[in-house]
């Protein structure tokens, strides 16, 4: 990893990477939302990643420990996305 980001990612940072990463939509898509290109949405994708994989607890700073960490709370957060959404749909169609 490069140095560490001075100050914490933004609101719009975790709403930008919320959106390409956790809800799998497009930086194109993205883009058009935030009014933002999609290299910047590329960008803070990258710097809201790289903020959390240095911030999470209870790991080294190893590079590839802190990714492996993040995987696993993108990966338990897309779940948790998709869950949402499956039994939003499912209500919406027994009514």
């Amino acid at each position: 990893m490069n140095s560490s980001p001075h100050f914490p990612p933004t609101d719009r940072d975790f709403q930008v990477y919320q959106r390409v990463v956790l809800e799998a939509a497009t930086t194109r898509q993205t883009a058009a939302d935030f009014s933002l290109s999609q290299t910047r949405i590329r960008q803070i994708v990258l710097r809201v990643s790289q903020w959390l994989a240095e911030s999470l607890p209870g790991r080294t700073d190893a590079t590839d420990a802190a990714y492996l960490h993040l995987a696993q709370h993108v990966a338990a957060d897309r779940l948790q996305h998709i869950f949402g959404q499956a039994m939003r749909d499912w209500r919406a169609t027994s009514e």
